[in-house]
């Protein structure tokens, strides 16, 4: 199981570009497809006798590419996260206003 801060090391296994949260500032300009973007969201936690017993933070990665799914791509990033032993859950969906394909890849790490 990795931390939340191995994440983006993981990530740059892909060998495209990859971000927390978003791409800005002047030395991140946001990139052409595809790229990943990534960020945790609310926690998730389980509780026990009125405390957290286990803390659960749960992480979405997005592999924005062109309109069309690379799911080459996607096969990479389900064996990164199978190898690094996190269950995962997909989705994806089309933004046809950018021109651009999102892969969804949720999972949580017990931190």
């Amino acid at each position: 199981m990795i931390k939340f801060t191995q994440v983006y090391e993981l990530l740059q296994k892909v060998g495209i570009p990859a971000t927390y949260k978003q791409f800005n500032g002047p030395k991140q300009e946001i990139p052409d497809p595809p790229y990943i973007v990534y960020y945790e969201t609310r926690s998730s936690n389980i509780g026990a006798d009125n405390v957290t017993y286990t803390e659960m933070l749960p992480v979405i990665v997005e592999l924005y590419t062109d309109i069309c799914r690379d799911l080459e791509l996607e096969r990479r990033i389900k064996s990164l996260l199978t190898e690094s032993g996190l269950y995962f859950n997909t989705d994806h969906g089309d933004l046809p206003d950018e021109g651009v394909h999102i892969a969804y890849f949720e999972f949580s790490i017990i931190e």
